[in-house]
């Protein structure tokens, strides 16, 4: 079996400023942007590659080819993909949940910890109100923590972590 050399195709995904994932990452920074307007810029910077092929009209995908063959690729989504982004309310709960896997992998501290176990003693003739009322109080600050936390982050995305591993 002979083996076809995918160098160019690497190259044409990975190059540091001209590269696909480079331009989506680019893209994706603009609030403004579109899937369209990430096409038209990798038509525009990765139509001179080998690995890359444009479509005759104005149809929204593109090709790449590689040791598969030419694989085509729809453009709707790609933006929002490459965001990678939770709602700012699933991660909260996530960071109080009773599982503590779950809990670290999204930030949870030992006060999060006491909290999704119920460490808080239950005051004298107070129900279930009061732990609903607690569970609530429980998310909105869990809420405050994570979007203060994501102000401060660098937002990273699919392709960047990709490209770590």
């Amino acid at each position: 079996m002979s083996y076809e050399d995918n160098k160019h195709t690497l190259d044409m995904i990975l190059a540091k400023r001209t590269g696909l994932f480079a331009i989506l990452d680019e893209e994706v920074a603009f609030p403004k942007a579109t899937d369209m307007t990430l096409l038209e810029k990798m038509h525009k910077g990765l139509a001179a590659t080998k690995s890359y092929e444009r479509p005759l009209g104005n149809e929204e995908f593109f090709s790449v080819h590689h040791y598969a063959g030419r694989v085509r690729y729809e453009v709707y989504g790609f933006l929002e993909k490459d965001r990678d982004t939770l709602p700012v309310d699933v991660m909260a709960a996530l960071r109080i949940s009773e599982n503590a896997l779950v809990r670290a992998l999204f930030g949870g501290d030992a006060e999060d910890a006491r909290a999704a176990r119920g460490g808080r003693v239950r005051k004298a003739g107070k129900g279930q109100g009061a732990d609903r009322s607690e569970s609530r109080k429980d998310m909105r600050r869990s809420m405050k923590k994570i979007t203060s936390s994501l102000a401060k982050k660098k937002k990273t995305t699919a392709c960047s972590t990709f490209k770590v591993y």
